[in-house]
């Protein structure tokens, strides 16, 4: 008799039960050690005065810990699945999140982004903040892809649209995505990286989806410069009435 092929689905169900409970407990700690940070950095703003060095460093302090907390958010709706859709009447300029986003991604000196935005507002209806950390996600993700591998060819995050859609597409140089694994990749706890988590890109696509978009993954031939590309579609924000 042939032996199955890849693990028991129940087993495999159970065992992301266990772990999706467990990581909805850690994301609920979190919030505590979190919370006395932003008070800390409220405290010492008052303290810095006219220093405009560390005003800036309590500034980038306080956007990160903003990040920190809408991770934890999109976390524990995920385990409990919660979601709920944005706002149909907001929108945002999404060439301006995508700026932001790349800006906020820590990374090697040498390694360059090379950034292509419309110059005018491109506005898409939803979230800013939860849009802003999917960018946030894969462009990190491609930075610590490249860590090990020759980043001097960098990565390019470029920002296209036509008349219903606008995508966003983070490309990198890398190794690629494995075959086997590029079907299951948006799967909670399913990583390439010895240390991931394998929830950034699921929790990524989630957001994309209550946004009425989609997210993408694609390994490029060596022909094309080899590496992988992820594409963020969202639909674009029906123009005002005159």
């Amino acid at each position: 008799m042939d032996e199955p092929d890849g693990p028991d689905p129940a087993l495999r169900a159970d065992a992301l039960l266990h772990v999706g409970q467990l990581a909805a407990g850690v994301a609920h700690e979190l919030r505590n050690p979190l919370s006395v940070i932003e008070t800390s950095v409220f405290l010492l703003q008052e303290q810095v005065g006219d220093d405009p060095r560390a005003a800036r460093q309590l500034r980038r302090i306080s956007e990160q810990l903003s990040v920190a907390g809408a991770i934890v958010n999109d976390l524990l709706d995920t385990v409990r699945g919660r979601h709920a859709p944005p706002s149909p009447t907001a929108s945002f300029d999404l060439a301006r999140v995508v700026r932001e986003a790349v800006a906020w991604v820590p990374r090697p000196p040498r390694l360059a982004i090379a950034l292509r935005l419309p110059e005018d507002p491109l506005l898409v209806p939803g979230d800013a903040r939860r849009i802003r950390q999917v960018v946030i996600n894969l462009v990190a993700n491609a930075v610590q892809i490249l860590a090990g591998h020759d980043d001097s060819a960098g990565i390019a995050v470029t920002l296209d649209f036509d008349d219903r859609a606008a995508h966003v597409a983070v490309r990198d140089h890398g190794p690629g995505i494995a075959d086997e694994l590029l079907p299951r990749l948006f799967e909670p706890f399913v990583t390439t990286r010895p240390q991931g988590t394998g929830l950034g890109l699921a929790l990524s696509r989630r957001i994309a989806h209550d946004h009425r978009g989609e997210l993408r993954a694609e390994s490029l031939p060596a022909s094309e410069g080899g590496g992988a590309r992820f594409t963020l579609t969202l639909p674009r924000a029906a123009p005002e009435a005159p």
